[in-house]
């Protein structure tokens, strides 16, 4: 049984939290400004910036740097990188995770899911904020829905998860404390 973590862009590890407990558990996939704080087994970048910030702090010597297909060529031809095939739905909140989350799941059997909000959306009175929010949604729940045969856990939720998660059989929420202690005994 295949199991990854996802860390969320811009959470942060727990104090009470062992990164080589959670490595044990699977690797570890998030955008690139995770990398510092989680020591991300692989790194997605999207942005040309991102990009180019992961290159010249050769983070692929460290990890798993993925970097689209698309910006291959414009960056260099760099070495030591993995590519993948831009999405056309580039216009939502923290593609990286989104990304991450899609090139996690196709080898998984389970995916954890830290420092997601997948609570109902607010409107923030912005309205391209609010579309990027949206299709965010929108994208985390047909990837979900897509890998049906992969389990998809929801770690420490900050509130209430929106009802539309509730419905996707493959889906649950759970404390770290709690996953820690049933996979580290798995793995």
């Amino acid at each position: 049984m295949k199991t990854v973590w996802i860390v969320a862009s811009g959470s942060q590890r727990p104090d009470n939290c062992e990164l080589n407990d959670i490595k044990h558990i699977g690797p570890i996939w998030g955008a690139h400004n995770t990398w510092r704080s989680w020591k991300t087994d692989n790194v997605v970048a999207s942005g040309v910036s991102a990009c180019k910030l992961m290159l010249e702090r050769k983070i692929q010597l460290h990890s798993n740097l993925y970097i689209p297909r698309t910006l291959y060529t414009d960056l260099g031809r760099p070495n030591d990188v993995n590519l993948y095939d831009s999405p056309n739905w580039m216009e939502a909140k923290d593609i990286d995770d989104v990304i991450a989350m899609n090139l996690a799941a196709a080898n998984s059997d389970i995916v954890l899911l830290f420092g997601f909000d997948l609570s109902t959306p607010e409107s923030s009175g912005d309205t391209i904020k609010d579309r990027m929010v949206k299709n965010r949604y929108g994208i985390i729940l047909s990837l979900i829905r897509g890998f049906d045969h992969t389990q998809w856990v929801l770690i420490d939720p900050p509130s209430d998860t929106d009802a539309s998660f509730g419905s996707l059989a493959n889906f649950t929420c759970d404390s770290l404390s709690n996953v820690l202690t049933l996979l580290s005994d798995q793995s």
